[in-house]
């Protein structure tokens, strides 16, 4: 017999700091198949990026939620968790 399962989703939420430093994380993959918008299943591994508001000085200075934290990138991977996640960047102004 068929078995019409229905994945288990789990929301990725985003954000940056400050408000002045850039754009929020946006993610490579819309969502899982069979998921809702910035809905994805557990293992699901994609690419986020970001674009800092260079002309006032800023860049990446670090990440929260993603594969590499300490990445000072304007790309970077999550692989999503069993539960959901926020994923965040944190812009500071260059020497």
């Amino acid at each position: 017999t068929y078995v019409n399962s229905t994945p288990v989703c789990h929301t990725l939420s985003v954000n940056h700091t400050p408000a002045a430093g850039g754009s929020d994380p946006v993610a490579s993959l819309a969502n899982s198949p069979g998921c809702a918008a910035n809905t994805y299943v557990a293992g699901e591994v994609f690419g986020v990026s970001v674009i800092p508001n260079t002309s006032s000085g800023y860049a990446v200075s670090g990440w929260s939620g993603t594969v590499n934290n300490s990445s000072t990138n304007t790309t970077n991977t999550v692989s999503m968790p069993d539960s959901d996640l926020t994923v965040g960047v944190t812009y500071d102004i260059g020497p």
